[in-house]
């Protein structure tokens, strides 16, 4: 029951190649996320939580790198919700009342994991079967700022045009956005490489950045000593 928002992405790919990429400092977004202003970092996760569609191309960039100094942020932790929505998106139909509650269940995934595509996916799907219109912008709007700022830091066809993630499930979410199909995974330093299916475009496959998850890896192996 995946809801992927392929139709809002079409063009990314085709402008991306033309566009002029910048890569996170993240030494500056972790200063400037501390400060009152713009790039407050309170401020701006109340915005997204919000559907606020007005931030800026840097406010979406603060926000989504700026996670990285949070204490929520875990690239590979897994919420106990996750099970409960996988019961439930199994089933063919679902009633108002378990739409409702899948809701519910995606709501307290996205408490600590407030990228989470997938929890924001089931939602989009729930919104959708309820009719509820005002929520499904809602959540569209949440899911183009997170792919807004990484697609701001690259294309994924060169290593030095790689897309810096914070989450390994960005990267086979970005393979969906594209129309590609993955096959193989590749690490290479601190990034991924992406093997893809033969196609037209002629394509092999795409780097992203994961330094952020080492970094975080390494935070919690330091807490561990």
């Amino acid at each position: 029951m995946k809801y992927i928002l392929i139709l809002f992405f079409v063009p990314i790919f085709s402008n991306a190649q033309e566009a002029e990429f910048e890569k996170p400092d993240f030494s500056k977004i972790a200063e400037n996320i501390k400060e009152e202003g713009n790039f407050f970092y309170d401020s701006l996760m109340e915005r997204y939580r919000n559907g606020d569609s007005t931030l800026t191309i840097k406010e979406k960039r603060h926000l989504y790198y700026g996670f990285s100094f949070q204490k929520n942020y875990s690239p590979y932790g897994r919420s106990k919700f996750t099970d409960s929505i996988r019961v439930l998106t199994k089933k063919n139909e679902l009633i108002d009342t378990e739409l409702n509650t899948l809701v519910r269940f995606a709501d307290s995934v996205l408490i600590t994991r407030p990228f989470d595509t997938d929890a924001i996916s089931v939602q989009l799907y729930a919104f959708e079967q309820l009719e509820d219109k005002e929520n499904f912008n809602k959540k569209i709007a949440q899911y183009r700022m997170i792919f807004d700022a990484l697609f701001s830091t690259g294309d994924g066809t060169t290593k030095e045009n790689a897309i810096h993630v914070l989450y390994t499930s960005h990267e086979y979410e970005i393979l969906k956005i594209y129309g590609y199909q993955y096959m193989s995974q590749t690490l290479i330093g601190s990034y991924d490489y992406l093997k893809v299916r033969d196609n037209d475009e002629g394509y092999e496959g795409f780097y992203f950045e994961i330094s952020s998850l080492f970094n975080s890896m390494a935070k919690m192996f330091d807490k561990d000593d």
